[in-house]
């Protein structure tokens, strides 16, 4: 069972905009971060008293408070299990650059602090109103390995990079590998860093995992 954790930070967009992820994503918690510059915090905290339980967390304005508390916000949150889903649609600023920066900081102390077998995911969204409304997202991974940044490529581009609409199993995508780069080491090796890589992102909702013979996989942004 995924635990999923909003972190909001409160901007100078509507309610609806704020709010809009819970029913979408589900949410165990929520947590609100807000500055001088939140415009919405009375009227989202009201909508959220009767959804889902949640907490506020007041900062100053500017990049390294908000970056400072949301990085506790994040260190205690992130457990096995857990999803932390960041709205990045609110209109709030640089708080919300230092919200991202901050999860993607814990995310990767974490995976450092505990690589065998606990899943740990964040990903960022963004809700476009309208009368069809849309959701983007964008999961958060480890940039800093060359190898995960290809897992993504390919499974977010299967139809381009390894010739199938479909989620592909571990043997396919290591065939789109190998072309990417063929220098690298083999499959063994490959078949670990792609563990670790799952670990990143198996509790996100743009992961597909497809469970045949043998396990299928896929990211849908």
């Amino acid at each position: 069972m995924v635990r999923t954790i909003h972190f909001i930070p409160v901007g100078r967009a509507t309610c609806q905009v704020h709010v809009a992820g819970i029913p979408k994503f589900g949410a165990d918690e929520v947590v609100l971060f807000v500055s001088p510059q939140s415009t919405s915090t009375k009227e989202v905290e009201k909508h959220l008293k009767k959804e889902v339980s949640y907490r506020t967390v007041y900062l100053s304005d500017g990049y390294l408070d908000p970056f400072r508390k949301a990085n506790d916000e994040a260190g205690a949150y992130m457990v096995d299990g857990t999803c932390i889903a960041v709205n990045a649609s609110t209109s709030s600023g640089v708080m919300c650059l230092a919200i991202e920066d901050a999860v993607r900081t814990q995310l990767y102390y974490f995976h450092r602090r505990n690589f065998r077998g606990a899943d740990c995911s964040a990903f960022r969204y963004i809700f476009i109103p309208g009368e069809k409304p849309a959701f983007s997202i964008a999961p958060l991974w480890n940039i800093f390995n060359e190898t995960h940044n290809d897992i993504f490529q390919i499974l977010a581009d299967t139809e381009n990079l390894a010739r199938s609409k479909e989620p592909i199993a571990l043997n396919r995508l290591w065939q789109s590998y190998s072309l990417l780069r063929p220098e690298e080491s083999g499959y063994e090796s490959f078949r670990k860093t792609f563990r670790e890589f799952k670990q990143w992102i198996k509790n996100n909702p743009c992961f597909v995992e497809q469970v045949h013979k043998s396990p299928r996989y896929k990211i849908i942004l």
